[in-house]
């Protein structure tokens, strides 16, 4: 299954997050002030790794932003970084750039509807 086809926040994620919390915003907020603080350091750095060559380091980001997007459920982030990942690790990346630049827009629509979801 492609990156596109996944929904880009996973309903079942964000109804366990709510429940952690009593049915109550608050963690889902937290949460969706650190994924932001946090992802955006991370696509920096992969960034970085990039401009520089560095697939290990393209993969250490990679599998950071996979991890963290998981965490709350941003499935089509997750299955992006994951594909980066996967190309990192094995050593032969064609299109890195054009994949790493998808990043930061799936990353801002991910942040975007966590954020809504903790709002509402």
């Amino acid at each position: 299954m492609s990156p596109e086809t996944l929904p880009i926040l996973d309903p079942a994620v964000l109804k366990q997050l709510l429940a952690l919390d009593g049915g109550g915003k608050g963690l889902l907020k937290e949460m969706a002030q650190l994924f932001r603080e946090d992802i955006g350091g991370r696509l920096t750095g992969i960034e970085s790794a990039l401009a520089a060559g560095n697939m290990e380091g393209i993969a250490q980001e990679a599998h950071a932003i996979k991890g963290a997007a998981g965490a709350v459920g941003a499935r089509r982030l997750q299955a992006q970084a994951q594909e980066i990942e996967r190309g990192a690790r094995a050593g032969a990346f064609g299109g890195a750039a054009d994949r790493i630049a998808d990043l930061r827009p799936a990353f801002e629509e991910a942040a975007a509807a966590l954020e809504g979801e903790a709002a509402n």
